[in-house]
């Protein structure tokens, strides 16, 4: 039995000395990561990101870091790190010029030492705004005045409020609002552009400048100032109508119900045609839709308020109808005809809007000859309560 335990004790140790001269011995290596996956960026601003080094199995060599595909106009601050061996952690600043592409990509941080290469991605977005003018091109006559919509376009998830201003504008033509700003939650505004009488007859670039934050825009159009011409043609609304269960120039309309919108649109020539009548609908200044308006063959002088055929008219879905409607009016919208007066072209309607109309039902008793004509029974008279 003695030597029996002592052969097993022999085995058992060159099993464990065979076992650990098998095992090979554990690789110094690293790995590279950002501290964030994504990261958003807006033009003309500047953000910091933290590169993480861990070292593995007593990893303690230098480790040159990059980063790569980093969209045009966004540069890094060091373009090239390089930690030590006690380094883990490093910070690199993400620059974005004011006109960097406002696009996605995946930035790659790449940790290099000798043989050894590791890399990481970063989702990168940088966000922006671009800006649109309806009209390239305005006419704006002596003593009128006409809208300007601006239409912001936001640009990988940008959020925030923009303000707008216009510059260039000639001599006694002004802007109402000077300054708007469109909110967080809308993408439209509208400048109302009013020449005095004495405005300088001119043909002026003007330009709408958007700022928000580091990120500023820009759109141009063309602004022509004339003297009244009597002998253009005139379109224009002379009144409203809103239809539900009636047509009502005061109509208040029933939330959640479709309406129909009636125009009585003259023109001050007989037969004219083509001319756009659009609606644009917003709800709490956030735009719920566009709408163009049903024509007559063509624009009466007169209008005649029993023939809708003779009017403008279109039918606003159910999903517009809400509190805090606002209905943008505008004639000729495609600006196809050149006008004697441009600045009666836009009319903006803020309906009331709200529920149902409750109708109570109080019973009167019918008599003939002094006796109950009818006698209802209890369950009918709870039917008609309740509607």
């Amino acid at each position: 039995m003695r030597v029996m335990r002592s052969l097993s004790r022999v085995g058992v140790g060159l099993l464990i000395t065979l076992v650990t001269a098998c095992q090979a011995p554990l690789t110094p290596s690293f790995t590279v990561t950002f501290d964030a996956a994504s990261a958003t960026l807006k033009q003309g601003d500047a953000k910091d990101v933290t590169v993480k080094l861990e070292r593995l199995n007593e990893f303690t060599d230098p480790v040159t870091v990059t980063l790569a595909g980093l969209p045009t106009g966004v540069s890094a601050s060091p373009a090239t790190l390089a930690m030590n061996g006690t380094d883990s952690r490093a910070t690199v600043r993400l620059q974005a010029s004011a006109t960097a592409a406002a696009t996605s990509s995946k930035v790659t941080v790449e940790g290099v030492s000798g043989a050894v290469t590791k890399s990481a991605a970063l989702d990168l977005s940088i966000l922006s705004f671009n800006l649109t003018i309806d009209a390239a091109k305005l006419s704006l006559t002596q003593g009128d005045a006409s809208d300007v919509t601006v239409t912001l376009e936001r640009l990988n998830g940008f959020a925030d409020a923009v303000t707008l201003t216009l510059k260039g504008l000639p001599t006694d033509v002004t802007a109402s609002p000077a300054t708007v700003t469109i909110p967080a939650s809308a993408a439209s505004a509208t400048l109302r552009l009013t020449a005095s009488g004495t405005a300088a007859i001119a043909s002026s670039n003007v330009t709408l400048e958007g700022i928000s934050g580091t990120v500023q825009k820009s759109a141009a159009f063309q602004l022509n100032t004339e003297k009244p011409d009597p002998s253009k043609p005139d379109v224009f609304v002379k009144r409203l109508e809103w239809g539900q269960s009636v047509l009502k120039s005061d109509l208040r309309l029933v939330a959640g119900k479709a309406a129909v919108l009636r125009a009585f649109v003259n023109a001050t020539q007989a037969g004219m045609t083509g001319v756009i009548v659009r609606a644009t609908a917003t709800v709490n200044g956030a735009t719920v839709g566009t709408l163009d308006l049903t024509a007559p063959a063509t624009i009466p002088i007169t209008d005649t308020a029993t023939s809708l055929a003779s009017t403008y008219w279109g039918v606003l879905p159910k999903e517009w109808i809400k509190s805090g409607l606002e209905v943008k009016l505008q004639v000729d919208a495609g600006r196809n005809i050149s006008e004697s007066n441009e600045g009666n072209n836009t009319q903006v309607l803020k309906p009331a809007v709200g529920l149902n109309t409750k109708l109570y039902l109080t019973m009167v008793p019918l008599l003939a000859d002094g006796k109950p004509a009818m006698t209802l029974t209890a369950a009918a008279v709870a039917e008609l309560r309740t509607g």
